[in-house]
């Protein structure tokens, strides 16, 4: 093979390595490396095949020749296809919708955590108020009267 290019570093995203990759034309695959040693250590499967179209507005219609074409070769229908064909909206909806069950679920947990730290801040208040009226009524059991609790008088100095 003759390199004719090389692409700009793109690092790892998604847990894929994209500066690790090649990129052929099908044809040549076909030709040069299927019926090869390769293809039994490979397999002799395409997993993958990236496909640009020059005009965005035609990404419906080129979806549609790709599912009959290969339905055409694998003598199915479109519906019975045992394969996908994806494009870059798809995966953006998938990824939105993924993005948006995490925010879902962070502000149940958030809800959660602080209906939690209510009810222990309740249970505090209401512990110290219950022992402070306790103690207001052996107070008023000894004599103190209400003028004496605003004043603070009963308090050792």
């Amino acid at each position: 093979m003759t390199i004719i290019g090389v692409l700009a570093p793109r690092g790892v995203v998604g847990g894929t390595d994209y500066d690790a990759r090649i990129y052929l034309p099908i044809t040549t695959v076909f030709e040069r490396y299927t019926p090869s040693q390769f293809a039994r250590v490979i397999g002799d499967r395409i997993n993958t095949i990236v496909v640009q179209v020059a005009d965005q507005s035609q990404t419906d219609n080129t979806v549609l020749q790709i599912e009959l074409l290969l339905a055409q070769r694998h003598n199915l229908t479109v519906d019975t296809l045992p394969f996908t064909v994806r494009t870059q909206s798809d995966v953006i909806t998938t990824q939105t919708a993924t993005t948006s069950a995490f925010g879902t679920l962070l502000a149940a947990v958030a809800a959660v955590s602080l209906v939690v730290g209510g009810i222990g801040i309740m249970n505090i208040m209401l512990v110290s108020v219950t022992e402070r009226t306790r103690e207001i009524g052996v107070r008023q059991a000894i004599g103190a009267t209400r003028t004496t609790f605003a004043s603070n008088s009963w308090q050792r100095r």
